[in-house]
């Protein structure tokens, strides 16, 4: 009797763990792939503000731990037009950080997109090219120095530092209220086929003097406008996770077969109850933030440490039993 409880109780955990490992593998649909991207038109103020990111129709969301500096946007097709009419090229922003001052200006807003081919990162800096004055032979050479080690190429070829980088100042950067300093440069990736990252970084910090230069001592608040817009940050929040993207694109990452019919079929049942995802530039939807619920204790843990508690007991009782016996 006991032995069949005993068996019967550790199904009942194994069976909780996987439903768990379930729940947990992420709806990939699409999320990795810049094609299917939201489109959003950023135009900015000559000093940059968190009512113009709201305005373009995104919602950055407080970054767990920074909530008092830092948000964050992901995966989105980013087209920034800039106070002095310059309409930057659209770039695929896998991550956008921005850091705030405590009057609703930004600090800076930094991102990057995703991994890239030699090939892709050619085409993606020649949009950049022209903003600074570097040649394209530079661009060239550097790419070459890359092929040929993609991944420790600083050491062999050091001409070009700094990834490669273009940048430009707009009209009254490092004055009060003046336009940002822009850059884009690459980083390596340590991936022998997409071995670069594009980086890009609009910075407004030395605009102000170090006395101004504060961020805010509360959670930043949503701008004028959006008071009732959430900015809790969802649950995949972040750099992305190699292994969800590998799995998104059907890569074997190692998984057991039991693994992995596990996340087709999850993958599955997220498609069927789901509706189809709409083209729109709100990557988290605007919500009362009233109406956030918190999250529920998890069940799980509650079934595998009663479970747990019964194997002990049970193996107790026998170990008793034995004792006793003459």
């Amino acid at each position: 009797m006991t032995a069949k409880i005993m068996r019967s109780i550790s199904l009942l955990v194994m069976l909780s763990f996987n439903v768990f490992a379930a729940e947990e593998i992420p709806f990939l649909q699409g999320e990795y792939d810049p094609a299917k991207w939201p489109e959003a038109h950023l135009k900015l103020s000559q000093a940059g503000t968190l009512k113009d990111v709201f305005d373009s129709g995104l919602r950055p969301y407080r970054f767990p731990g920074c909530e008092t500096s830092a948000l964050e946007v992901k995966h989105v097709r980013l087209t920034i037009e800039l106070a002095s009419g310059k309409i930057l090229p659209p770039i695929n922003a896998e991550w956008i950080n921005m850091a705030m001052f405590d009057d609703g200006e930004l600090a800076h807003m930094e991102g990057a997109t995703p991994q890239l081919s030699l090939d892709q990162a050619r085409i993606e800096m020649l949009k950049w090219l022209p903003y600074g004055t570097r040649p394209a032979v530079d661009l060239d050479n550097y790419l070459k120095a890359v092929k040929a080690d993609p991944l420790d190429f600083d050491d062999p070829f050091r001409g070009l530092p700094d990834g490669c980088a273009v940048g430009w100042e707009e009209p009254g950067y490092r004055s009060s209220h003046g336009g940002p300093g822009c850059d884009f440069w690459f980083r390596k990736t340590f991936s022998g086929t997409e071995p670069l990252k594009l980086y890009f970084k609009l910075s407004w910090g030395l605009n102000r003097k170090s006395k101004d230069a504060k961020s805010y001592s509360i959670p930043i608040p949503p701008p004028p406008g959006y008071e009732h817009v959430s900015m809790k940050a969802p649950e995949k929040f972040g750099p992305d996770s190699g292994v969800d993207i590998n799995r998104s694109k059907g890569i074997s990452i190692g998984e057991s077969p039991e693994a992995r019919q596990a996340y087709e079929e999850a993958k599955k049942g997220a498609t069927a109850e789901r509706p189809e995802k709409r083209q729109t530039v709100t990557l988290s939807k605007p919500s009362d933030v009233t109406s956030e619920k918190p999250a529920s204790f998890p069940w799980w843990l509650i079934v595998s440490s009663v479970a747990i508690l019964f194997l002990a007991l049970a193996a107790w009782l026998k170990t008793r039993r034995s004792k006793s016996t003459p």
